[in-house]
């Protein structure tokens, strides 16, 4: 289950947003935006708030508690279906 609609669109905004500033720092010192990777952290976010972030595009995402990440893990692990290889770099 993903978020409301309303959290979503304020994802997707915020995610926009984000890049939008990414883009325009790498400019200002000569680098392509490519070369910087963005990382969601998802400390305190739910996990259906994760799958709302792998489906706007985020693909590197950090969790520094480890009980956290294990139940986002096993969530996640438990909806694979045609998303695997997401789901493997979220493990590794």
């Amino acid at each position: 289950m993903l978020p409301k609609p309303d959290a979503l669109n304020a994802l997707r905004d915020r995610f926009a947003d984000v890049r939008t500033r990414i883009e325009t720092a790498a400019q200002a010192c000569d680098r392509s935006p490519d070369e910087i990777t963005l990382v969601a952290i998802t400390k305190t976010h739910p996990a259906e708030t994760l799958k709302a972030a792998l489906a706007l595009g985020l693909r590197d995402l950090g969790e520094n508690r480890v009980q956290e990440a294990e139940e986002k893990i096993h969530m996640f692990i438990k909806s694979v279906n045609e998303n695997n290889q997401d789901i493997l770099k979220l493990i590794n």
